[in-house]
């Protein structure tokens, strides 16, 4: 007797695929903080499987994207507020909920990569020509420009 599938409540991240790549970021922000709101306790993990997304993208795209940083930031807050008010009304065991909050630390976001820009005397040491200088300072103003 073939069993019958179970309707599935799952949302795909298909339903995200109108946006472009350059947009896709500020949409999965959106709806993460939209998740954020609607749920008591919010879990990342929860959320990815919930859009069919994977974790490590999404924290990936951190660096790059100031609104899914800030996102997850919320939702590692609303989380702890969570736990420590079970914690006070006694819902949970303190020794459970202190165990929880160390295993529940916060997600290690990675920092945007600085470039290095040589210094005066490595440049002098190059003997580079005008039009060389002039590729170098054009080069050092885009860096500075993406540092920020």
């Amino acid at each position: 007797m073939p069993q019958e599938k179970k309707a599935s409540n799952r949302k795909s991240v298909a339903s995200l695929q109108p946006f472009s790549p350059e947009a896709l970021p500020k949409a999965i922000a959106v709806t993460l903080t939209e998740y954020i709101s609607k749920t008591e306790i919010p879990i990342l993990s929860e959320f990815c499987v919930e859009y069919d997304l994977y974790e490590e993208l999404i924290i990936a795209m951190c660096p790059e994207s100031k609104e899914i940083y800030h996102a997850i930031k919320i939702l590692e807050n609303k989380k702890r507020a969570a736990l420590e008010r079970k914690i006070y009304t006694s819902e949970l065991n303190a020794t459970i909920g202190a165990h929880l909050m160390k295993n529940w630390a916060e997600i290690v976001v990675p920092e945007k990569q600085k470039y290095r820009v040589a210094s005066l005397i490595e440049l002098d040491e190059l003997e580079l020509t005008s039009e060389e200088i002039k590729i170098y300072s054009d080069i050092n103003r885009r860096l500075d420009f993406l540092n920020k």
